[in-house]
């Protein structure tokens, strides 16, 4: 049928379709490039073959992006092969290949792989080695290396070659990699501060936060491109809000590294930022600004391999849709954990679902996921602190106040969990306190309170303002909780029901209403605190 309706045409449009039948992509820049014709006249030609049923627009693309079916483009490519002849191939790819170099490097490693130069290959896949992370093209770039390597080791490639160990669930063996790159690269090298971020990132992804700040810091020292200065100065903040560095400036700066990459090809930046953005937020307890920068990190790296970053996303986003009140939605996110093969991300997404269920849910199900993720938790020191984290979060929920001091006593007071480590840490030892009647109770509360207030970590600042209140004497229990029913603070009584329903028979009748409201809300989450209440002889009414 194509050659057919190929054999019926003119000349001018025979040629553009056999020239342009070596594109991947068909646009009328490189048309017009592929053929000798203007731009104006490829634009045109492109909109004729079109009607024809020869070209097809692409969905996710401009309307000027068009592609050929494989066997239309299979049947061009032959008749061009026949008339222009081997050289002639040769000669079209590395024109269309010249053209691409500055413009485009996957256009012109295509190009200048069909060609046959692998030299010209590799020396475009190193220039553009910060187009590549900007973009988060390492599948790309690794498919041309592998098929095509380099006779001698090239530093540049590592740093390609290592990130796709790290997405392929080997992590250790990715940073031993990419060190190893870093460490073979003089001082000069032009790929140096990429190989430094490269590493940096890998480093805090693995929990290594503070050999990951250490590189920052070097790159920050060296480097010039505004790009790798935003990175590395994101990496010295995160790392100082692990402990009590101020969260503000934190979102401010990936707000404004958010802004500074819209419209640029910097897609993998611009969904990493959203990431931590989203991190953030979660822990300031503000859900909907949440669920908005996790929701497009989500979308972004669902269309990758970048297994570990969509997991975080997703655990964002179930933690946002759980704090809304928008549970099937929350559940449906975390139930994604399945379909993950990478198993730290896995794991992790397990993990963290596990603590929003620990918060909004039922606590069965906190302690399946935390069981199915133990194995990997136990080797991991970044994931094995937050795993502890939830697991005593959990202990304290049920009242086992020496299980929950076991979990607390296996976690170190300040290494690096993620922003709000310390804060979060303080606040388990403060309802520690609370449930044990330990001594010591309003100083506990006092510096978990005072601690996420000075760093603005207000989801558990609202945490602790809750522990204050259930542990004030009865008739003062009533007016510390209307204290914080504004905005979303009754979401914070369903955080911490078990302890709230254990005062209702002191609150006063408003403030019981608005926990009635939360319990036939979450009845998943209220159920068995109030089943506990009735269980022990106390008025639920």
């Amino acid at each position: 049928l194509a050659e057919e309706v190929v054999g019926q045409l003119d000349g001018d449009t025979q040629r553009f379709l056999m020239n342009t039948s070596l594109l991947q992509v068909v646009e009328p820049d490189l048309a017009a490039v592929a053929t000798g014709f203007p731009s104006d006249r490829a634009k045109r030609l492109i909109d004729g073959c079109e009607r024809l049923g020869l070209l097809s627009r692409r969905a996710d693309a401009s309307r000027r992006t068009h592609r050929y079916h494989p066997l239309v483009r299979t049947f061009l490519e032959e008749r061009l092969r026949d008339e222009i002849g081997a050289e002639g191939l040769v000669a079209l790819h590395r024109r269309l290949a010249g053209h691409a170099e500055g413009r485009d490097w996957r256009v012109a490693a295509h190009h200048h792989a069909a060609a046959g130069d692998i030299g010209d290959l590799h020396r475009v896949i190193g220039d553009a080695v910060m187009a590549i992370m900007a973009s988060g093209d390492f599948a790309l770039a690794e498919s041309f290396i592998q098929r095509f390597p380099a006779e001698r080791p090239n530093p540049v490639f590592e740093i390609v070659l290592a990130r796709q160990l790290f997405y392929a669930d080997r992590g250790n063996e990715a940073v031993v990699r990419a060190s190893e790159g870093l460490a073979s690269m003089g001082e000069t090298d032009a790929g140096l501060d990429v190989a430094l971020a490269n590493l940096a990132s890998l480093e805090y992804m693995a929990g290594s936060a503070n050999r990951s700040l250490e590189l920052a810091q070097q790159l920050l020292a060296r480097t010039e491109d505004p790009a790798l200065r935003d990175i590395a100065l994101a990496f010295s903040l995160l790392h100082s809000a692990f402990g009590d560095g101020d969260l503000e400036p934190v979102i401010a700066h990936l707000q404004a590294m958010s802004t500074r990459m819209q419209g640029a090809q910097s897609g993998h930046y611009l969904a990493v930022a959203q990431l931590n953005l989203a991190v953030c937020h979660r822990i300031q307890g503000k859900a909907d600004e949440c669920l908005t920068e996790a929701s497009f990190a989500a979308e972004a790296f669902a269309a990758s391999t970048r297994t570990p970053e969509l997991a975080a996303a997703r655990s964002a986003r179930a933690w946002a849709l759980a704090h809304l009140g928008r549970w099937s939605e929350a559940e449906a996110e975390i139930a994604t954990a399945s379909t993950f093969d990478h198993e730290v991300a896995r794991a992790e997404l397990l993990t963290e679902g596990a603590e929003t269920h620990l918060f909004y849910d039922d606590l069965e199900t906190t302690n399946i996921l935390l069981e199915r993720a133990r194995s990997v938790a136990e080797t991991s020191s970044y994931l094995g602190d937050i795993w502890r984290l939830v697991s005593c979060g959990a202990a304290l929920r049920e009242g086992g106040s020496h299980r929950a001091s076991q979990f607390l006593a296996e976690l170190p007071r300040t290494r690096a969990a993620g922003p709000g480590y310390v804060a979060w840490r303080k606040a388990l030892l403060a309802h520690l306190a609370v449930i044990s009647d330990h001594p010591g109770v309003d100083e506990a509360i006092a510096d978990g309170l005072e601690h996420a207030t000075r760093q603005r970590v207000w989801f558990w600042a609202r945490y602790c303002q809750v522990l204050r209140a259930v542990s004030r004497p009865p008739a003062e229990v009533t007016a510390e909780l209307r204290s914080l029913l504004d905005g979303d603070g009754p979401t914070y009584l369903s955080v911490l029901a078990e302890l709230v329903a254990a005062r209702l028979a002191q609150l006063a009748p408003d403030v019981a209403r608005v926990v009635k409201d939360e319990a036939a809300r979450r009845p998943g989450r209220w159920r068995p605190a109030l089943r506990r209440v009735i269980t022990t002889g106390s008025d639920p009414a």
